[in-house]
Parts: C-alpha cells; structure tokens; sequence
C-alpha cells in the first residue's frame, strides 16, 4: 500500500510554476523541477508521472485562477464597461505582487511555447482562450445593448482589439519591464471601446 503524501501539492505545482515561469516547458529539467520544489525525484515522478503531467497542472492550476478572477469581476459590476475595466486594470496593475507576476508571466509563457507536441497542453490552452474570448465577447455584446460599450464595431472584433492589445502589452513586458507604460496602454484600449459620441 503507497504511503500518503507528505508535501502540499499546491505549493509544489507553485514551485514548478516558477521555474516553468523563468525557463520556460522545453528548458526546464526534471532536476530543476526537483530542486524548486525540495521533493525526492521518485516523490516528484509518484506524483505528477512525468514533467509534462505537472506542467499541465501548473496551467490548470493558472487558468482556474484567472476564470474565477474573470467572472468574479463581471459578477461584481453592474455594466460590462466597469467589469471590463476592472479586469484589464486589475490585470495590469503595477501593485502586483511577485506571485501574481509570476502567474501571468507563466500563462503567457505556456500560451507562447506550447504547440501541438505537447496535445493535452495545447488543448488545455486553446480551450481557455476560447472560453475567455466567448465570456469577453458576452460582456461587450451586453455592453453594446446598453449602451456602455460602442456598438459601431461587431463585438467579436473589439474582444480580438482587447486580446491583441494584451498580448502586445505582455510581450513588451517581457522585453522593456521598466520602460512600458501598461496603466496608459489599458487606458487607451479602455477609451477605444466606449460609445462614440457626437
């Protein structure tokens, strides 16, 4: 009979987020995996079975998160233009903390490196992309019937602005940290999509 496990899985799919997070899925090594989360290598194999069954973790782990914060947010607010400007704000917000950074550089890393070499986590995050692009492109369509969101342009169109605009905005994170001004570039896609007036 196998013994219990004597570590916190969520703390060692952390750990082995941070080092996917900074090496990305093809560097990273069992061994580095090993040494981040301070687990025995045949505990780490019992476990998980293999890098790729953690890694997959780490995204599911990650992109729960980021559902919940997304329908936490719309639930919250009364229009789809507050939901959304809290979510791109919230989701940009230079008061992160080091975990919260990690986690977003670490989905965005996943989403970059990923193909279909790697089926289940290439699955994993073509699925998530297309349920946040239907949750996002719901708000805008309810936001375009009240009012609150322009309605000049097809909903599906602003959402692929919003996304394309993340994307971008991560990527140059990743290259200049320190000279982007993330608060103005949300700003400026916040001000695109509301109502045009006369």
């Amino acid at each position: 009979m196998p013994r219990p496990a004597t570590f916190s899985r969520p703390e060692v799919v952390e750990s082995a987020k941070s080092v996917f997070s900074r090496k990305g899925y093809n560097r990273t090594s069992m061994q580095d995996l090993v040494k981040a989360t301070g687990l025995h290598p045949g505990s780490l194999y019992g476990a998980f079975s293999n890098k790729e069954n953690l890694f997959n973790e780490c995204i599911k782990t990650d992109l729960k998160k980021m559902f919940d914060l997304l329908e936490e947010t719309f639930a919250t607010h009364e229009s789809a233009y507050k939901g959304l400007e809290t979510y791109f704000l919230l989701h940009w917000n230079d008061s992160l903390d080091a975990t919260e950074l990690a986690n977003h550089r670490f989905i965005f890393r996943a989403s970059i490196e990923v193909d279909d070499e790697l089926p289940e986590s290439w699955r994993l995050i073509t699925e998530a992309i297309e349920r946040r692009s239907a949750i996002v492109t719901a708000h805008i369509a309810a936001g375009q019937e009240d009012g609150d969101i322009r309605d000049d342009l097809p909903a599906t169109e602003i959402n692929s602005f919003l996304t394309m605009g993340s994307l971008g905005l991560r990527c140059m994170q990743q290259l200049h940290p320190s000279e982007l001004p993330k608060r103005r570039c949300v700003e400026f896609m916040l001000e695109f999509i509301k109502p045009k007036t006369n």
